[in-house]
């Protein structure tokens, strides 16, 4: 069977020339009715989602490929959302390589690729907005007004365009991953949302579409997170009743003096509710976040201490 990859306005297909669909795709440009009608075709399949913003890496391929083992039909969606911005230079900068990324899905298979255009999702003079309600204050959410806001907007678009069965994400951004699921359960989404947990560099640094922005020796700085993550945990777990506020103020100070332009957090929270853990629990899980600034490029990490 020939497959080919077909790129007409804003959405990408990879479909078989004797799909029923090919001479409607290859005839006319793409809307979104159209999108709408290619996966009512495909209703009687379970139906998966993989989100991104693009500058895909082996973390994304992971969530693809667990896409493909838990469903038959899986959807790449490539949008950098401005909302979830709060700064125009972090969202000019934000790595754009689309080319790169239509040959690494051609080579691992998906069914579809959609790539909207601003105009397409966000409608002129729209005015529509979420309140996430708290969780989207901490951590993250401190000193990114709206991001969350932003993140939650797109993803009911994305809900609401693809209707997939499920949807999956990285626990690199658990944050993103708590709140999408916390906002597909109290709006009634019917989706299955699941979390993958962080691909990493052979070094501990957490893959990123921001790698690309760091420079040989801010890279080796970032090597810094994991090695600290662990430590921390470890020293938890030998003595649970260590004070926390001390050991994370302590590798704070560490990491500034590794290199870094600045810590925005290093926090100690339950995976539950993201509650700040004060004293550690043992019969609770616990997660290390981390979100620090080298060169003017923010990185985040996480681990689990369980």
């Amino acid at each position: 069977m020939h497959w080919l990859l077909i790129i007409i306005g804003t959405f990408i297909l990879s479909i078989s020339v004797s799909n029923p669909f090919y001479n409607l795709l290859i005839n006319k440009r793409i809307k979104l009715n159209i999108l709408y009608k290619f996966i009512q075709q495909y209703s009687d399949k379970k139906i998966s989602l993989v989100p991104t913003m693009g500058s895909l890496h082996k973390g994304h391929l992971k969530l693809i490929e667990e896409a493909k083992l838990k469903s038959e039909f899986v959807i790449v969606s490539i949008f950098i959302n401005k909302k979830q911005f709060n700064q125009k230079e972090d969202y000019t900068k934000y790595p754009r390589y689309l080319s790169d990324d239509l040959n690494r899905l051609q080579k691992v298979g998906v069914d579809a690729v959609f790539c909207p255009s601003d105009d397409e999702i966000y409608l002129e003079n729209h005015s529509i907005s979420i309140d996430i309600g708290g969780i989207d204050k901490v951590l993250c959410g401190k000193d990114r007004l709206n991001h969350f806001g932003g993140v939650a907007l797109i993803m009911v678009k994305l809900f609401s365009i693809i209707n997939p069965d499920i949807t999956f994400f990285g626990l690199k951004d658990f944050q993103q991953f708590f709140i999408i699921k916390r906002l597909v359960r109290e709006l009634n989404i019917d989706t299955e949302i699941i979390g993958i947990e962080t691909i990493r560099e052979d070094s501990g640094l957490a893959l990123s579409s921001r790698n690309l922005l760091l420079s040989d020796g801010a890279k080796k700085i970032a090597n810094n997170i994991f090695t600290t993550l662990c430590h921390i945990k470890n020293q938890i777990l030998e003595n649970n009743k260590i004070n926390i506020d001390d050991l994370l103020r302590l590798h704070m100070k560490y990491l500034v003096g590794a290199g870094f332009d600045s810590i925005v957090y290093l926090e100690i929270r339950d995976e539950d509710n993201l509650d700040l853990c004060y004293k550690f629990n043992p019969n609770k899980k616990y997660r290390i976040f981390i979100s620090g600034n080298i060169e003017g490029v923010r990185l985040i990490d996480n681990y689990s201490i369980y």
